[in-house]
């Protein structure tokens, strides 16, 4: 196989799965989805911004501490360790604080923050892997880089997307709190992040098989934690659905059928589906999706201290009474 059949092939490894895991996780937002084209861009952040800057700047570090040191070993450990942890973690971060300051609206539950940082660390992962991948076919051919793919793709897939999880989910909690923590929770979240990265490449860069065996086993158990916090967040959210869509009833926003399928994500998609008429199911869609926004921008209000909202909820209702007339 020759370089340019072994750099195509790397960049399918890298890319696809990255790219399907990234889409499986924002299936976990289930009422108010986030804009498609925030998605995409965020994840095309992780791929061409994060790591394209941070493969330059951990290379420059790198030469430079190998230049005033003279220790291949030295520069290496150091950049893995303690350098590109700082780095990619940042650049990473830099696209959740830009959701942050710039897209607030679009950036209101906690949830949210998970599925932003994981969007951006998979779009990461994806530029990473490539390196990492078409690295294995430079050095052993198909058979390596087939070893490289199941060990990036297989064993670790989740650790960027988990590290930057971790900074969403600070800058989350900022969002939606108030006191002590809302200022205290980002630089917490950046802090766990980069001091699991920096495990992860302390463990992996000794080539002893007892720390990378630990290391892995850090990764996972990192991964099963953020997944049950994310499981107890879908719960609250359905609550949340269900506590603030019941008063539509009684105004007369929604029916009592509407409600129903509005807080049940499997009848929801399933009604959708049923209808064959193709603008019709568009309508559907899309007044479900202001259900949600309805119901999370109540939620906002009510638990948030946000004022000045009372506006966009009463434009909503209308939307959802205009539609729910067109559909039934």
């Amino acid at each position: 196989m020759d370089l340019l059949s072994g750099l195509a092939l790397s960049i399918v490894f890298a890319v696809i799965p990255m790219a399907v895991f990234a889409r499986v996780i924002t299936r976990f937002d289930r009422y108010e989805k986030e804009p498609a084209f925030l998605l995409l861009a965020v994840f095309l952040w992780g791929f061409f911004v994060a790591a394209g800057l941070a493969a330059v700047l951990n290379t420059f570090v790198d030469r430079f501490l190998y230049g005033i040191t003279g220790s291949q070993m030295f520069s290496i450990g150091a950049t893995a360790i303690l350098v590109g942890p700082l780095v990619e973690e940042s650049l990473k971060g830099l696209a959740v604080l830009i959701l942050y300051v710039f897209f607030r609206k679009y950036f209101n539950t906690v949830l949210d923050g998970i599925i932003y940082g994981g969007v951006i660390g998979f779009g990461f992962a994806a530029a990473e892997n490539i390196l990492y991948i078409f690295g294995g076919f430079e050095m052993a051919g198909l058979q390596g880089l087939l070893s490289v793919a199941l060990a990036r793709v297989i064993l670790i897939p989740f650790l960027h997307a988990t590290l930057t999880s971790f900074t969403g989910l600070g800058f989350a909690l900022a969002r939606t709190s108030r006191g002590k923590l809302k200022y205290a929770a980002p630089a917490l979240g950046y802090v766990l992040a980069v001091s699991m990265h920096s495990l992860h490449n302390l463990l992996t860069v000794t080539q002893i098989p007892v720390l990378q065996e630990a290391s892995f086993v850090i990764d996972w158990t990192g991964v099963i934690a953020l997944l049950f916090l994310t499981y107890i967040l879908m719960r609250n959210e359905s609550g949340i659905m269900k506590k603030y869509l019941a008063y539509e009833i009684g105004c007369g926003t929604i029916n009592q059928n509407q409600w129903e399928t509005a807080v049940s994500p499997y009848r929801k998609n399933v009604t959708c589906l049923k209808c064959l008429d193709t603008e019709k199911r568009r309508k559907m869609n899309e007044f479900y999706k202001l259900l949600g926004d309805l119901a999370f921008i109540k939620y906002e209000r009510d638990t948030m201290g946000y004022r000045g909202l009372e506006d966009e909820i009463a434009r909503l209702r209308d939307k959802v009474k205009a539609l729910g007339k067109e559909i039934s």
